[in-house]
C-alpha cells in the first residue's frame, strides 16, 4: 500500500511539473488539423513508436500506439503510467488515471516530430 501511495504522489508531482510547460508557440511541425482521439479513426502516425529522453535527471520512455494510447516508464523504477493521448494541430495532451483521478501529464503542450526527434514542451526524445 505504501508503494501505491508513493507512486501516486510521484506521478501527481510529475504531472504538476508539466502543467506549466504547455502553451502556444506557433509550432507547426504536426499536420494542421490532425487529431488523435481513441475511436476517431484520424491519427497523426508520426508519433507512433517508442521514444526516450531525459526529464528531471531520469530517463523516461514513452511508447505511443496508433490507437491513441501510450505507456510511460522511468528509470527510477517507481513510475509507470498508461493512458490516452490526443493531438490537435501542434499540441499534445497525455491523460492517465491515478487512483480514479484523471491526471494530464501534458496538457496542450507544444508538440513536434522531426525525423527521429520528438519534442513535447521543453523535453526532447529520440526514437528507439
Amino acid at each position: 500500500m505504501k508503494k501505491v501511495v508513493s507512486l501516486s504522489l510521484a506521478l501527481l508531482v510529475l504531472a504538476l511539473l508539466f502543467v506549466g510547460c504547455a502553451g502556444p508557440s506557433g509550432n507547426t511541425n504536426a499536420p494542421a488539423g490532425s487529431t488523435n482521439t481513441p475511436g476517431s479513426g484520424t491519427f497523426d502516425n508520426s508519433i507512433v513508436g517508442t521514444w526516450e529522453g531525459e526529464e528531471a535527471d531520469e530517463t523516461v520512455t514513452y511508447t505511443f500506439k496508433a490507437d491513441g494510447t501510450f505507456e510511460e516508464t522511468c528509470t527510477c523504477g517507481a513510475e509507470y503510467a498508461i493512458g490516452t493521448y490526443t493531438i490537435s494541430d501542434s499540441y499534445i495532451t497525455l491523460v492517465t488515471d491515478i487512483n480514479g483521478l484523471e491526471v494530464k501529464l501534458f496538457d496542450n503542450a507544444d508538440f513536434s516530430v522531426n525525423g527521429n526527434t520528438l519534442t513535447i514542451g521543453p523535453n526532447t526524445y529520440t526514437r528507439k
